[in-house]
């Protein structure tokens, strides 16, 4: 999907939620709100910035973006914390 020189950006949108920008030095990631919590256009932007921090922003419809960078520690600390979170999610089933 690159092409050597190409400094722009490419789109590639998934059916799971999700839109990747792909840019020659950074992935973005945005997420976007669940139907059944009826917040579709509300999305969440997650990439590494240039200060080597994690940037998550979140954004809804009419609003300005609110977001937060973490130094790599913190992020860590809250990707455990967000793994144990999912882990508490029950399946539809109910499982």
């Amino acid at each position: 999907m690159r092409r050597a020189g190409f400094k722009g950006f490419f789109y590639l949108q998934k059916f799971t939620g999700f839109l990747k920008t792909f840019t020659t030095k950074m992935v973005e990631l945005i997420f976007y709100g669940s139907e059944k919590s009826e917040m579709p256009k509300t999305q969440l932007r997650c990439f590494c910035n240039t200060r080597n921090e994690l940037f998550i922003g979140i954004r809804e419809e009419a609003s300005p973006e609110i977001w937060i960078a973490l130094e790599k520690k913190t992020a860590i600390k809250f990707s455990k914390e967000l793994r144990k979170q999912i882990a508490l999610i029950e399946d539809e089933k109910g499982i």
